[in-house]
């Protein structure tokens, strides 16, 4: 049985919102261009430990009866996103996780990891490169807070009207690669880095991001990680389209200096800056 815990705020949307969902429509490549960020931005850490601090603070139920914490909602105001705590990491045998928690988004109805998700997001790529940069951009926004808004000294990810009008656009091109809507599927992403911030940077019920580890391990290394998985897959799938009338000018080079990448960091493998803004160019900017 779970027990139930509100706590979403107000509804997502509001009809000054919708009415600037319709303006947005018609310049998404504006409205979706981001300044590359600092991964050790004090800001960006300071809503990260408020993040984890919260989610500290729920108590947790049983194995059999965990407490359910809701933290998004739809454009109608129905939850989607929400964790039920304890989660399984807690109860292993091996390296137990004390403060796991089970994040949910309601259609999906089951646990997502990270890589879970590369592959709808990497099938999105199937529906043109410029389709894929803008999920991709929208991923690297989650990943940095930018379309999350504090409120009561709570972090939630609460995109702006113009943004989830590029978001309602995008959904109803790769609606049949994802498991769910794409709200949703951003909402899954911002709470699977939730959970793992508070995996990698509590102890002893504190935030810890002054701790052993750095601080892009959690929720930057593993968003950007899907990232670089995603591309380098379709870059490659596009590769292989192009020189399918001569398979030996198939370069599986391009693969494999992506699988070496992956094992150095030991299944994490967060791109360069560099390589970022190439890739997500022109939604991806540096400053200047």
């Amino acid at each position: 049985m779970v027990t139930n815990h509100h706590d979403c705020g107000e509804p997502l949307v509001t009809k000054a919102i919708i009415a600037e969902r319709r303006i947005s429509r018609m310049s998404c490549s504006g409205i979706l261009r981001t300044q590359l960020q600092r991964r050790t931005s004090v800001e960006l850490t300071r809503k990260r430990s408020m993040m984890i601090d919260e989610a500290l603070g729920w108590p947790a139920g049983t194995r059999d009866g965990p407490k359910r914490y809701d933290v998004g909602t739809s454009g109608s105001g129905q939850v989607i996103a929400y964790f039920l705590k304890p989660g399984k990491e807690v109860f292993r045998e091996r390296n137990p996780n004390p403060n796991d928690m089970t994040p949910m988004v309601g259609s999906i109805g089951q646990r997502y990891s990270f890589q879970d998700m590369w592959v709808p997001l990497g099938a999105s790529s199937l529906r043109g490169r410029e389709t894929f940069r803008k999920m991709l951009v929208l991923v690297y926004r989650n990943a940095f807070l930018l379309d999350h808004v504090v409120e009561d000294g709570k972090v939630r990810y609460r995109p702006s009207g113009e943004v989830m009008g590029c978001i309602d656009e995008l959904d109803r091109e790769v609606r049949d690669v994802l498991p769910c809507s794409l709200l949703e599927f951003l909402f899954m992403f911002d709470i699977l880095g939730w959970n793992e911030d508070v995996k990698y940077h509590s102890e002893d019920g504190r935030v810890t991001f002054e701790g052993r580890r750095k601080v892009e391990v959690g929720r930057l290394n593993n968003m950007l990680t899907g990232i670089h998985a995603t591309h380098r897959v379709a870059e490659f799938v596009d590769h292989v389209i192009e020189k399918s009338g001569d398979k030996e000018a198939i370069d599986l080079g391009l693969i494999f200096s992506a699988m070496q990448a992956f094992v150095r960091g030991r299944g994490v493998a967060p791109p360069s800056d560099k390589d970022l803004v190439d890739w997500l160019a022109p939604y991806l900017v540096r400053e200047g």
